[in-house]
């Protein structure tokens, strides 16, 4: 999986990082362990608390770039991330996190996910930004879409954000994306103030 965000607002590849065992090899990187289902992102001052059906797999911290907790529940997968993306526009950072979880294997969106309702699930306010994406696998040869993608992304203080990146077969996907993005709700200061709420 490539992208992300450092401070000054370069993209730059940062999620290398994980194989298809899920063993992390960035070089200057550094675990930090949750307490329970908290993650606390030292540098940046701010917390993540996911649902007790999430379990955490790992977590990377680069000092002046970013820190990332790994969770699944059964074959979803959830990266969510802080860093600085200066003013990259929230659009193209949801964009990024499309790519999925790290592997051999790149994803290729066939077309933007619908909800329940047929409504595409596709948006951007003035602190949020958030698309999903169904595709396939590069060199698949089925029938259908395989995958499902989802990326989100929010403002927190100054230039300061949080990003989500879900994976997940596209048959287990329900048409209801909020249980998934619910999980930056979760994100707090510190001092337990929830600070990544929805925007209108």
């Amino acid at each position: 999986m490539q992208s992300f965000l450092r401070a000054g607002g370069r993209l730059i590849v940062v999620l290398a990082m994980l194989l298809a065992t899920f063993v992390v090899s960035l070089a200057g990187a550094i675990a930090q362990t949750p307490v329970g289902n908290v993650y606390a992102s030292e540098q940046f001052g701010y917390q993540v608390t996911w649902p007790n059906d999430w379990t955490y797999l790992v977590s990377e911290s680069e000092p002046g770039g970013y820190d990332m907790v790994t969770l699944v529940k059964g074959d979803a997968m959830a990266f969510i991330i802080f860093s600085r993306p200066g003013d990259t526009p929230l659009s193209e950072i949801a964009d990024f996190m499309i790519d999925g979880p790290p592997s051999a294997e790149t994803f290729v969106p066939g077309m933007t996910e619908l909800d329940a309702d047929g409504n595409e699930i596709e948006g951007e306010t003035v602190d949020r930004a958030w698309v999903a994406y169904a595709g396939n696998l590069a060199g698949e040869d089925v029938d259908g879409f395989t995958q499902f993608r989802y990326g989100e992304v929010r403002r927190l203080d100054g230039d300061l954000a949080v990003a989500l990146s879900l994976a997940m077969p596209a048959g287990d996907f329900d048409g209801d994306i909020a249980p998934y993005s619910a999980l930056l709700d979760g994100v707090a200061k510190v001092s337990g103030t929830p600070t990544a709420e929805k925007g209108a």
